[in-house]
This record gives structure tokens, sequence and C-alpha cells, in this order.
């Protein structure tokens, strides 16, 4: 099963509860989703699966060309935040 499936279902078991946004606010609520997600890094609302799997469930292009630099910030904080697990790793094993 993809991921894409199963966010889509669980987004319809709670309710689909973005099915009558317009497009431009369900936009609008994608971007804001990842300007949070960077505040509460590592935490991540589950509305930004909900909205994207609007997105996918209309058949519409999930907007990630507008959060690019998002992406990129949490890309770089994951390999932070990895660089740090590892590092305990290596002083656990020392």
């Amino acid at each position: 099963m993809s991921t894409a499936t199963d966010r889509q279902r669980a987004y319809m078991a709670r309710g689909r509860r973005f099915r009558t946004m317009p497009l431009a606010d369900l936009t609008t609520l994608f971007v804001a989703g990842y300007h949070a997600w960077i505040e509460t890094f590592p935490r991540r609302d589950d509305s930004v699966d909900d909205v994207q799997a609007e997105f996918e469930l209309r058949g519409e292009a999930v907007p990630f060309d507008l959060v690019e630099k998002q992406i990129e910030e949490i890309a770089a904080l994951v390999t932070e935040l990895s660089g740090f697990a590892q590092c305990g790793a290596e002083f656990m094993l020392a």
C-alpha cells in the first residue's frame, strides 16, 4: 500500500474536513502548515497530511513548489538531528 493511499484513508476516516474548502484557501493552508512545521520541528500537525490528501483526492497537484524553501529547511533540520543522534550513538559506544 502506498503512503498516499494511507494518507488519504486516514484523512477520510477523520471526516475529510477540507472537502468544501476553495482551492486558493487550501493552498494557503498548505503553505502555512509548512511554515508551522519549521517552528515546531520535529513535531508536525496532522493537518499538513490532511491538506495534502485533499489535493490528491481532488486530483490537483500538491503545490510543493510553493514550499521549496521550507522543505530545504526541514531537510537541514533532519540532517542536523540525525547528526546529533549519531554523535550520541558514538558517545554511547566509546
